[in-house]
């Protein structure tokens, strides 16, 4: 019997060109600009005001330029090669106030020491964004709608997958696994769907069916999740009319850091005792998740390994499921950095069509007891960026998307793998200390064959 395969092939080309302008008054400008061949350092601390115990991990940026360092496991750090002048820094961290050293002399060949006490507080100050204009600026700095859910959020609603550590920021609806921002797009099984959905600014959407993997990372491994509400086609292509989602994940710890964390629970019994239709006290899931981070000299490394079992509450509710994610970070200077991730789910679940009728709403009908839904995603990005001067950055990456569907609806259902790659090419400059100006080419090439899509 002679078998036909549909094929789908789709290419995208973006070109995009963006300037923003920040009529931010009073914002300090950098006293001396030229670019001379001669350079110097910046080296220094940052410790806790209260108890002087250093920060690792705090980020210090030279403000106006792109360049900026991370703290190590002393809370030390040092920002080579910048042009002689005078500069503006700010050293950041999660749990902590901002602050800002202005008038910071760099001298030809000299080393200014400085030494940031950061104060602790419970309250987010003006977070670092990247969804909004392609480039880490302030949230304070954008003009568009977004929202900002941290880690520290994710933590305390200790959520299974990303769309319970979603459901909650305002204006953003699922239905099922479909996303709604501000009604965009209705329930369209992943086909049209107007929001795209970002890793580390990298598109991860599945090439065949367009449907979106909210078990791909374990929330332990989430540093923030940005939503942009409203159109963001001009930067990230037709596919984010609606809105975009990027979720952006944790950097390797600088001095080495081991998390665990684990989840028992049990559902209740339905509200009708006519519904109940297994003994409740079977009914119950778990999910354990760990990740080990270091810095070792200038590469960092992470890796992370999930698992999630659940029986559900319903017939076919049930769920098994597999992460592992790596990341390695290599900073060859504060001008070079190279960044490879990748992450890896395996799902196998019940899936059913119907239900077995109103009257037994946890039954699905008898025709559907035994289909199954068995997915596994590979995403993988390789990243660089380069500023070969404090007012210009260079970033390049490449990625690629594998994701097979099961069979689902028996052994003749003819899955194969579908694959989606792309590549990207930006340039950022910083004309002046309010405008930054953003161009750059994008292209994105995905391809599926199977008997159905």
């Amino acid at each position: 019997m002679n078998r036909h395969f549909g094929i789908q092939k789709h290419s995208t080309l973006l070109i995009f060109l963006f300037a923003s302008g920040l009529c931010a008054a009073g914002e300090g400008l950098i006293t001396d600009r030229t670019v001379e061949s001669v350079t110097g350092r910046i080296t220094g601390r940052v410790i806790d005001s209260g108890s002087g115990r250093p920060l690792p991990g705090a980020n210090v940026q030279i403000l106006e330029t792109f360049y900026g360092a991370a703290a190590d496991g002393e809370g030390r750090f040092a920002i080579g090669n910048i042009p002689v002048g005078t500069y503006r820094l700010r050293a950041t961290m999660m749990g902590y106030r901002p602050s800002v050293t202005d008038a910071v002399r760099v001298l030809q060949g000299g080393e200014t020491h400085l030494t940031f006490k950061l104060v602790q507080t419970v309250v987010t100050f003006d977070p670092i964004v990247v969804v909004a204009g392609k480039m880490e600026q302030r949230l304070a700095e954008t003009s568009a709608s977004l929202s900002v859910i941290t880690a520290k959020q994710i933590e305390r609603r200790n959520p299974m997958n990303l769309v319970e550590a979603m459901e909650t920021a305002p204006g953003v609806h699922f239905i099922g696994n479909q996303i709604n921002i501000r009604g965009s797009t209705g329930y369209t099984f992943g086909a049209g769907n107007k929001v795209l959905l970002l890793l580390d600014g990298v598109p991860i959407h599945a090439s065949d069916t367009g449907q979106f993997n909210w078990e791909l990372l374990p929330p332990l491994e989430i540093k923030q999740i940005e939503i942009l509400k409203g159109g963001g086609s001009s930067l990230w292509g037709a596919s984010a009319l609606g809105g975009v989602v990027n979720i952006i994940t944790r950097e390797p710890d600088p001095s080495g850091r081991f998390l665990f964390s684990m989840s028992v629970g049990r559902y209740d019994r339905p509200f009708y005792e006519a519904w109940t239709w297994t003994d409740p006290d079977r009914l119950h899931n778990h999910r354990t998740e760990f990740s080990y981070s270091r810095q070792v000299g200038p590469m960092g490394f992470r890796i992370s390994a999930g698992r999630v079992v659940t029986t559900g509450y319903t017939e076919c509710g049930d769920m098994r499921k597999h992460n592992l994610t790596g990341k390695i970070d290599l900073r060859l200077s504060n001008s070079l950095r190279w960044t490879t991730y990748g992450a890896f789910s395996q799902i196998n679940r019940g899936f059913f069509i119907q239900w077995k009728g109103p009257n037994d709403p946890y039954e699905v009908d008898p025709s559907n007891l035994e289909n199954r839904a068995r997915t596994n995603q590979l995403a993988f990005y390789s990243r660089m960026r380069w500023n070969p001067s404090p007012h210009l950055s260079v970033h390049g990456r490449f990625s690629l998307v594998r994701t097979l569907m099961g069979n689902q609806f028996g052994s003749d259902a003819g899955f194969n793998p579908a694959y989606g790659q792309g590549a990207e090419l930006q340039l950022l400059w910083k004309p002046g200390s309010e405008h930054t100006v953003t161009c750059g080419i994008q292209g994105q090439f995905d391809t599926g064959s199977t008997a159905y899509f």
